[in-house]
């Protein structure tokens, strides 16, 4: 179930200062990544990022790395690891609908050489990710974010992953809560297809952002009494 908040700066109780120094970065990352996310995605994130403080954020869906360069600098101590499906080939069926595909040499390379040091770039298929073997690696993830997907195969399977390897009390984000129409089963899977209560954006734009953990939960459960 989706429960939608306009300001999760006001849903988190966040603080002048955080808000302010978020604004710059959360506009900036809306021009590094082309309209991939919006503005108020960014916003969203940076809220829900700078409440939960995450030590380590599993990125599914790398792309260029804006998001992943955003999250660095959002939070100095945070380590990323990102995560980007490249096909051999060309024709993948998997891959239509996807974002635009970017050259091999593209993947994250939007991660500035400044936040290199704590970004680990991962190229593979969350379908073939041993959970075990993820963890064994790089540790328990404590933020998850998930990319939009095309199909709820996609989004099922990427969500399957990020419950394996998520910390305790971690927390999993996912970005279409609003989406196109052509790809409105996303919106349908994230509302009826987890048996969880998410906090969700203002569905006045497209894109849209998810997030849930425990803590968030029960504050929504507490909200709704």
């Amino acid at each position: 179930m989706l429960q939608r908040f306009g300001d999760w700066f006001t849903f988190f109780g966040s603080s002048a200062k955080d808000i302010q120094c978020s604004a710059d970065l959360v506009q900036r990352a809306a021009e590094l990544s082309g309209g991939m996310l919006a503005g108020q995605d960014y916003a969203a994130l940076a809220a829900a990022l700078l409440h939960l403080q995450p030590k380590t954020i599993f990125d599914i869906g790398t792309h260029s790395g804006a998001t992943a360069e955003f999250m660095l600098s959002l939070l100095p101590q945070t380590r990323v690891i990102s995560l980007e499906y490249f096909p051999e080939d060309d024709i993948d069926a998997g891959f239509f609908g996807r974002p635009a595909r970017l050259a091999f040499e593209q993947i994250g390379a939007k991660v500035s050489a400044e936040h290199r040091p704590r970004f680990t770039q991962v190229i593979g298929d969350t379908n073939l990710i041993v959970a075990r073997d993820f963890v064994a690696r790089h540790g328990a993830m404590d933020f998850i974010f998930i990319a939009g997907e095309p199909t709820t195969a996609a989004l099922a399977q990427n969500t399957a992953l990020a419950q394996k390897v998520l910390a305790k009390g971690g927390a999993i984000a996912w970005h279409g809560a609003n989406p196109k129409r052509k790809y409105a089963a996303m919106r349908d899977y994230m509302e009826n297809s987890l048996d969880l209560n998410l906090l969700a954006t203002a569905d006045n734009f497209i894109g849209g952002v998810a997030v849930w953990s425990p803590a968030i939960e029960a504050q929504l459960l507490a909200k709704a009494a």
